[in-house]
């Protein structure tokens, strides 16, 4: 599988097995200014497509109707091992999150997300794809023990109050940790945070 590079216009292949989430996100994501190559309802389908259209992401659903969505992310990884993988998926679950980040899935996010979540996962996902060579995929961030503590209450949903409260510390030096955490992993809030950190397996 080759990919494409005298575009600048990012190419996507969305695997869904129900018709109408699958176009559904095809056009919000090319309302976006995204290239859609194709809707797949399967996996099959989906190893087919995304050899014969070359894309540089594709949004994937876990359950398939012939084969799990994490076999289909690790049979596209060991052909491309730069493609950029986005999971789409009914329900967030930490297990999941850490095995998909394990063989290289670039984030996760529930059906329930706004489009823009999905647009903006896409997009760290390439500048992701750019810092790598070879077949070196980019790690999760550094984070201290008290970054890994706060993040790890961000998750359970805890106000920054609360935290400060629970930590012993200031509000303010909540802040700052999760101002710092958001620019370390290219995400603009708490959710999109919380939805990376569970693809890295961090939390």
């Amino acid at each position: 599988m080759e990919r494409t590079a005298t575009s600048s216009v990012i190419r996507v292949l969305i695997v869904e097995d129900h018709p109408l989430t699958g176009y559904g996100t095809a056009a919000a994501l090319a309302a976006a200014g995204l290239e859609v190559v194709g809707v797949a309802g399967s996996g099959a389908t989906a190893l087919v497509m995304a050899r014969r259209h070359a894309p540089a992401v594709v949004v994937l659903d876990l359950r398939l109707p012939d084969m799990s969505g994490v076999s289909v992310a690790r049979q596209l990884l060991r052909e491309v091992p730069d493609l950029s993988i986005v999971v789409l998926t009914g329900q967030l679950d930490a297990a999941y999150g850490k095995a998909l980040s394990r063989i290289g899935v670039d984030a996760y996010l529930t059906k329930d997300a706004a489009p823009q979540d999905l647009v903006a996962a896409i997009a760290a996902a390439m500048r992701g794809r750019t810092l790598r060579s070879g077949t070196t995929r980019r790690g999760p961030p550094t984070l201290s023990d008290r970054e890994r503590e706060i993040l790890a209450l961000v998750a359970e949903g805890h106000t920054n109050a609360e935290i400060a409260a629970r930590l012993f510390i200031s509000a303010k030096g909540v802040e700052y940790h999760l101002s710092t955490m958001f620019q370390r992993f290219e995400v603009r809030n708490r959710t999109e945070l919380t939805r990376q950190a569970l693809a890295y397996g961090l939390i």
